[in-house]
């Protein structure tokens, strides 16, 4: 589009670069948490618990008599009692008073705000749950916080609300990582895909914005023909700024 910061062009170029980084590193995985999904549903009808080959020659599609594809998802029921048990226990953040000047009681105001972030969100119904059934299902799952404007209210005022990431494939992060529980990651992306006409009611002014440019679909993935669709994708960036600073230190002689 014209008339870009050249800032902004810096932006586009990291995200673009990044995003490739990620789809590369983590296309095997996408590939396989897609078949664990198809699995996890598998039925009579669409015998996704079957190899395609397999299924073929016993159907008889390339010839003899067909035999019987029997489909007994014994899979569901495991993974709705892991469900169900992370779901009994009640989720939610703890913060503790650990040094440099803090103390219990403004660890209690602290998590008293939390909760009634997690509250006013339906964290627990909606975004905790959802990254449960990612984990066990997909192999990762996810929640993220944003601000929006106060619920009710005409004014400017805005708070913060946890969201569902309902797709885990969806979210690109940093490959770089080394800590377990990726507290090093230095950036991240959510990809939503919508059609051109929901991108223009959401997004007004941005009409002349192309279909979507980046290729998100992996090997063996159905969504090879997204450039083909009027479709438009929406990538939510996150990333760590780094400034550096100098830090000076006198003494009294």
């Amino acid at each position: 589009m014209s008339g870009r910061l050249p800032e902004t062009d810096d932006v586009l170029r990291e995200v673009q670069e990044r995003f490739e980084a990620a789809r590369d590193f983590e296309a095997q995985w996408r590939k396989h948490a897609l078949e664990d999904l198809r699995f996890f549903h598998a039925d009579a009808y669409n015998h996704d618990q079957w190899d395609s080959a397999v299924y073929q020659a016993r159907s008889g599609t390339f010839g003899g008599s067909p035999r019987p594809c029997l489909t007994i998802n014994k899979t569901q029921q495991h993974v709705f009692q892991i469900e169900n048990d992370a779901r009994q226990s009640q989720m939610g953040m703890k913060v503790n008073a650990t040094g440099f000047g803090s103390n219990e009681k403004a660890a209690d105001v602290i998590e008293g705000i939390i909760r009634h972030i997690e509250y006013q969100s339906n964290a627990q119904q909606n975004a905790y749950n959802c990254a449960i059934q990612g984990q066990v299902r997909q192999g990762m799952g996810w929640v993220h916080v944003v601000t929006d404007y106060v619920r009710g209210q005409d004014s400017f005022d805005q708070d913060f609300f946890i969201k569902s990431v309902p797709d885990p494939r969806s979210v690109y992060s940093d490959p770089n990582t080394q800590e377990p529980d990726h507290s090093d990651m230095q950036w991240a992306m959510i990809v939503e895909e919508m059609p051109r006409a929901e991108f223009e009611r959401l997004y007004p002014g941005h009409e002349d914005v192309k279909g979507a440019p980046l290729s998100i679909a992996a090997e063996g993935d159905e969504r090879t023909d997204i450039s083909e669709r009027d479709t438009v994708r929406v990538f939510r960036y996150y990333r760590r700024n780094e400034d550096k600073d100098t830090l000076l230190i006198f003494t009294e002689n």
